[in-house]
């Protein structure tokens, strides 16, 4: 995860290491007020190690890194997925659920719930804000 310059519209900024050599750089902002409705803008590059060295000369060191395991679930094509990770160092398991509409992210949530409900608590907050953002705004 990189810093942006102050001004900047989006929020984050981060390099990717995916799969079979894959990298993606990501960046996200809110547009309306909370994290749950984010636009996100995907790049696919070729070369991660290479994307990184891009963002450090243009933004300097890496902010913060989230090493993770994580398998994705992919419904409806695309557009619906229920992720889980793992974060190293930490011992809970996280569960996202993402949907183009709040309709299928509520009806799937509400399933997890109905299956899981005495295991599951609600953390409203992504990993960026939760090993990120919040543990520099503290120090």
């Amino acid at each position: 995860y990189f810093k942006l310059p102050l001004g900047a519209k989006a929020d984050l900024l981060r390099v990717r290491y995916m799969a079979e050599g894959r990298t993606q750089i990501t960046l996200k902002w809110e547009d309306k007020g909370n994290y749950e409705d984010r636009v996100e803008i995907d790049v696919e590059a070729d070369d991660a190690d290479q994307a990184v060295t891009l963002m450090t000369h243009l933004l300097g060191d890496p902010e913060a890194t989230i090493r993770k395991k994580y398998t994705v679930f992919f419904l409806d094509k695309k557009d619906t997925t229920i992720s889980v990770y793992k974060v190293v160092g930490d011992d809970r398991v996280f569960i996202e659920v993402e949907a183009r509409d709040q309709v299928k992210v509520d009806k799937l949530v509400n399933l997890l719930r109905s299956d899981f409900a005495d295991g599951l608590a609600m953390v409203n907050k992504s990993l960026y804000s939760i090993f990120v953002k919040d543990k520099t705004s503290r120090e």
